[in-house]
């Protein structure tokens, strides 16, 4: 419980109790309690449990607009050009190579490539892809869940193709 409290908001966390809730210890008690001896324990879980998912659901979106605006436009750039790579038939993961060809008609295309996916490391939305070759090493951009969550809100659900296609 005390993992659970420190990791995720009390509105996602249900308690179920069996006895007097004054019982309960002064940390816990201000979250929500069910007994499940009670009479309308089913109604209470069902309206816990939907409040729980909105809360998620609320959480998961306010996460993805702020990394919306915090992120560079560099770092946008290159997560849009895996978004790419993700929907094609290549697979979901770049090599440096690739992926600093979309800065090749800028300044220092190595080094805003470097700094872009330096930003996407920092804020977890991709992870490097390892794997010892013959005489070195590959190295390959993949996006972590979250970055897959923010590629499709951004680039490929329903809302984002209607804001897109808005500004054409």
């Amino acid at each position: 419980l005390g993992v659970a409290l420190g990791l995720k908001p009390s509105a996602q966390i249900l308690l179920l109790l069996d006895g007097n809730p004054s019982q309960l210890s002064f940390d816990i008690r201000g979250n929500h309690v069910i007994r499940y001896d009670a009479t309308d324990h089913v109604a209470h879980l069902a309206e816990a449990f939907i409040a729980a998912a909105r809360a998620f659901e609320r959480d998961y979106r306010m996460c993805i607009a702020d990394l919306r605006h915090r992120l560079s436009s560099d770092a946008i750039w290159l997560m849009h050009h895996l978004a790419t790579q993700v929907a094609s038939e290549h697979g979901a993961a770049m090599s440096g190579d690739q992926a600093a060809q979309i800065f090749v008609a800028a300044e220092n295309p190595r080094l805003r490539y470097a700094l872009a996916e330096a930003e996407l490391l920092r804020n977890r939305v991709v992870e490097m892809d390892h794997q010892p070759i013959p005489n070195g090493d590959a190295f390959a951009t993949r996006p972590t869940p979250l970055g897959l969550r923010l590629i499709d809100e951004t680039w490929t659900s329903p809302a984002a193709a209607e804001a897109s296609a808005g500004t054409e």
